[in-house]
């Protein structure tokens, strides 16, 4: 099985598939596309969820949201971590509020 960085034009498609209402700003695509996703899969959905949890109702995605996302990614895999099975509030907030916003019955 090939990673992303081996298959850059796999990332659209499975950004697609896995968050159909998201929209993205073509610049910031091209971003995901470039970056070199050491975790593969599971770290590019991971991040998705992260970014459209913090566009909040809008749910595009600029090329801001991606720069802070892959900066912030960056640095957690320079950062020593003494608990890596365990998740942040960060994420578990960021988690909560994608979850809330994908079943919520609002239409923004």
């Amino acid at each position: 099985m090939q990673t992303l960085r081996e298959c850059p034009t796999d990332i659209p498609i499975l950004i697609r598939r896995y968050f159909p209402s998201v929209e993205f700003e073509e610049e910031s695509l091209e971003i995901l596309c470039r970056y070199n996703w050491p975790g593969n899969v599971r770290q590019l959905i991971s991040t998705v969820e992260r970014m459209a949890a913090k566009a909040g109702g809008g749910r595009i995605i600029t090329t801001e949201h991606v720069r802070r996302e892959i900066d912030l990614e960056r640095k957690s895999a320079l950062a020593p971590s003494h608990a890596d099975s365990f998740l942040s509030i960060a994420k578990i907030t960021s988690l909560f509020v994608f979850i809330h916003l994908q079943t919520s019955s609002v239409n923004c």
